[in-house]
């Protein structure tokens, strides 16, 4: 598929005369220079330097740095170019804006008690000794982290990145038998073959490897008992690989599958994870419950919350699950759902009544929170409580809640600017370092994880289970039709 980039044009325009003259035309993008007399563009294919003002000499190529006077027309970048660049005062430089931008736009002017100035004079005794530019991101994360809040850290920046390989996986769960020493497929992962996210390789009805099935060769290449098999998945990402199978541990009747391998496995092991708890919930619950996991709190997560909600609005209570979620920005539209009043009833001849509006969901809510919550998945639980919403079950969130936005670096590193405070209405308190209390405090032990127990999930379950036998949700409004 073909897509055009959008390209403009430049007009400049005279305040004197009142008029305009084009100056470019079809630039994908272009940027003043500091004193504001020249204009640098780029057209898709070329890049130019103009006088502001003047119109492009786009046959003309600037062929010597120099020279003031060929200032338009298009760059010669394939000529060798070369810069000095003292690394020493570029790191000083991003230092000490670092430490601006913190003194300037940190949330709380106070900066949590801390002397900032003589902050910056304790970690600039350190800057004579960086000597690479992840050093100083290092340095700089350690002088943020004074102010003991959340969110902060520098990160990126101009350095060389070590090479590295992708690795291809199978998009299933593999065990090593005990007996052979050879790996077999515990469990296939089930996709969704029309996302682009989750693909699962070997979930297709044309696909002959079941679970048991052992992994006999890879591309070729014979295991051995106790051989790390993903050695030949290395760089097997961009081309098909082909995988020997067989319900027995031996190369007779083996089969012979060619597939594309999946860049990682993470989001499968994602699904298989929520369609289990979907599933538990379901059947716990003869399906008057329904179950949603919020990934994050941005763009999969609000589509993941309006897909279950239209699917559950309808049932007697529903659970949000926040754990292992890392925030975002989406609480209000969320608790705008779950504030949904109704005010009117409609009904259909033959058909059940309905409330109005119709997008609220009018049943008990369940908000399952751990200490893996992070940021607005804090400051969601958190408004669920003051406006009366539903019940929080798990244990406390640590309190990463101070609104953050990045500031780029002369090298294109960034800093974390710090620059919003919440508070709770309720308590009048903040919910930075406190975090968020659980209702119903429950506790997830490794024992019980490892035993493939949810006991968070099961305590949710139970506890809506008791408040649907006390109230269960009706839809008997046993309206009185008068004639007109």
């Amino acid at each position: 598929m073909f897509f055009m980039r959008p390209s403009y044009d430049v007009y400049a325009f005279d305040l004197e005369k009142l008029k305009s003259k084009k100056v470019l035309s079809g630039v994908i993008t272009y940027g003043l220079s500091a004193d504001k007399k020249k204009l640098a563009y780029y057209d898709g294919t070329d890049f130019g330097i103009i006088k502001v003002g003047a119109k492009a000499l786009t046959t003309k190529k600037v062929t010597d740095d120099s020279d003031d006077k060929k200032p338009g027309g298009k760059l010669d970048i394939k000529r060798k170019t070369r810069m000095k660049l003292d690394r020493t005062a570029e790191w000083r430089q991003i230092f000490d804006e670092g430490w601006r931008v913190v003194k300037y736009h940190f949330y709380d002017p106070n900066l949590h008690g801390v002397d900032w100035d003589e902050v910056k004079e304790y970690y600039e005794r350190l800057l004579p000794y960086v000597r690479t530019r992840r050093e100083l991101n290092l340095l700089m994360t350690e002088m943020v982290g004074e102010l003991n809040a959340s969110h902060q850290g520098v990160r990126g920046g101009d350095y060389d990145s070590a090479p590295t390989a992708t690795m291809g996986f199978l998009g299933a769960k593999m065990v090593r038998d005990e007996k052979t020493g050879l790996p077999r497929f515990a469990k296939i992962y089930s996709g969704n073959n029309m996302s682009t996210i989750y693909r699962s390789p070997l979930d297709n009805d044309f696909i002959d490897i079941k679970p048991g099935d052992y992994l006999l060769a890879v591309d070729g290449h014979e295991l051995k008992p106790g051989e790390n098999f993903y050695q030949y998945l290395v760089d097997k990402t961009r081309n098909k690989v082909t995988i020997t199978t067989n319900s027995k541990p031996t190369m007779k009747g083996a089969k012979e599958t060619t597939f594309k391998a999946l860049n990682y496995d993470i989001r499968l092991q994602y699904k298989d994870w929520t369609d289990k708890n979907e599933r538990y919930v379901k059947e716990a619950s003869d399906g008057k419950i329904g179950y949603m996991h919020l990934p994050d709190m941005m763009g999969r997560g609000w589509v993941e919350f309006r897909e279950k909600f239209e699917r559950f609005r309808y049932k007697d209570a529903i659970i949000i699950d926040v754990r292992f979620n890392g925030g975002g920005n989406i609480d209000e539209r969320i608790i705008d759902y779950l504030e949904r009043r109704p005010y009117q009833i409609t009904k259909v001849r033959g058909d059940t009544p309905m409330e109005r509006p119709d997008e609220g969901f009018y049943g008990d809510v369940v908000v399952l929170i751990n200490e893996f919550s992070f940021s607005d998945a804090e400051m969601f639980p958190a408004a669920v409580r003051v406006r009366g919403l539903g019940t929080l079950i798990g244990v406390p969130t640590l309190g990463y809640v101070i609104a953050v936005t990045p500031h780029r670096l002369i090298d294109n590193g960034y800093i974390r600017k710090t620059f919003i405070g919440i508070w709770d209405l309720g308590t009048g308190e903040m919910i930075e370092s406190k975090g968020v209390e659980p209702d119903i405090l429950v506790e997830s032990p490794p024992e019980m994880e490892k035993a493939g127990r949810d006991v968070q999930l099961e305590k949710a379950v139970e506890f809506l289970k008791e408040k649907i036998a006390e109230s269960p949700r009706t839809y008997d409004y046993d309206i009185p039709i008068k004639e007109r």
